[in-house]
């Protein structure tokens, strides 16, 4: 077996072990890179989209059913700018993602932030501050455009498994980008 053969076969088999030993059926389309997986932990029904990186130097939580997008970064550690040179002080921070949370293509979460249930964060969104339950942010940094509706979230579930939804095909936008004045 080629040296590659053998890394990408414990890369698979490391991304299993922490999934399995917990009981949790989670997707993964693609490489979840986890800089350490011991501080990781995901909850069952996690649908990751592909090159998600995971950088855990402090506790990283995942609720239940939360979607993360392709190329997402979830980062715990940053460095004290006011110490010099920077990097004599690391700071280390946990992330706390909610559950039925969607984070969109190429979200960036930072060190310490909460994103709360039912949120949703947009795609290419640069999260620095906590996100509360049913809020949905966009932007750099991010911000809050509109809250969900609590009766769609709170109530019964339209279905229990990913294998039972909807796919629904849209032509393209009518809208156009605006200008800036």
């Amino acid at each position: 077996m080629s040296l590659l053969a053998r890394v990408m076969r414990r890369f698979v088999l490391l991304m299993k072990e922490p999934a399995a030993s917990a009981g949790i059926e989670a997707s993964l389309s693609g490489a979840v890179f986890s800089a350490d997986g011991s501080n990781v932990t995901v909850g069952p029904n996690v649908s990751f989209g592909g090159n998600v990186f995971r950088f855990g130097t402090a506790p990283i939580h995942i609720g239940e059913n939360t979607m993360i997008a392709y190329g997402t970064i979830i980062h715990t550690s940053t460095h004290d700018y006011g110490s010099h040179p920077m990097w004599y002080k690391r700071i280390d921070r946990p992330v706390r993602i909610g559950k039925d949370v969607w984070i969109g293509t190429g979200a960036i979460i930072l060190p310490g932030v909460i994103v709360g249930d039912y949120s949703v964060v947009g795609a290419g969104a640069v999260v620095t501050a906590n996100v509360p339950e049913g809020a949905i942010v966009v932007g750099n940094p991010a911000r809050i455009v509109k809250m969900r509706d609590i009766e769609v979230y709170i109530g019964p579930k339209r279905i229990e498994r990913r294998e039972e939804n909807v796919v629904e095909e849209k032509g393209y936008l009518e809208k156009s980008c605006r200008t800036s004045d």
